[in-house]
């Protein structure tokens, strides 16, 4: 291979690369290398509206405080986020089927499958895409162990059997 080939080559490389990214909405270059000024960013992720859209029955995981967003620096670049924990007494399906209605008006798109109920491969993470933000919104599933596990709580006996899941707003800066 001549170096002319073999610069084509590097080439369409990066040019598939840069395509995959764009066409997953992963975002290679960011103007932060580190969290230090993403202040601002941060809050305003933090005050994204999305993260209060929730179905009427829903309610706020009570004595779990996610408020205030985050800052992760450890690849790079830095990545902003912003969670809020739910409890919903219905089922996962259910919840899913309240953000698949309102999201879309809002200029949120699904991304990945959408097979909540399928008994042998459960979703338990689901995606959501903004195309004009650039954001990205997680609805993550959790279990009453995965949030003493992660999280610390324990979930009082008035919510034994909901469906609790995470709402997780993503940027990268």
């Amino acid at each position: 291979m001549n170096m002319a080939e073999l610069g084509r080559a590097a080439a369409w490389t990066w040019a598939a690369v840069l395509l995959v990214g764009a066409a997953t909405g992963c975002a290679f270059f960011s103007p932060f290398s580190s969290c230090e000024g993403t202040g601002a960013a941060l809050r305003a992720l933090d005050a994204d509206p999305v993260l209060q859209v929730r179905p009427p029955e829903a309610a706020p995981a009570t004595g779990l405080d996610l408020a205030g967003g985050d800052c992760t620096d450890d690849s790079g670049d830095a990545w902003l986020s912003a969670e809020r924990m739910y409890s919903h007494p219905g089922t996962p399906r259910q919840v899913l089927d309240h953000y698949r209605a309102v999201l879309p008006a809002q200029g949120w798109s699904l991304r990945g499958p959408d097979a909540v109920d399928d008994p042998v491969h459960p979703v338990r993470v689901l995606s959501f895409s903004h195309g004009s933000s650039g954001r990205e919104l997680t609805l993550a599933f959790e279990t009453p162990d995965t949030l003493v596990q992660w999280y610390d709580y324990r979930p009082g006996p008035e919510t034994a059997g909901h469906t609790w899941y995470l709402l997780m707003v993503e940027e990268g800066v």
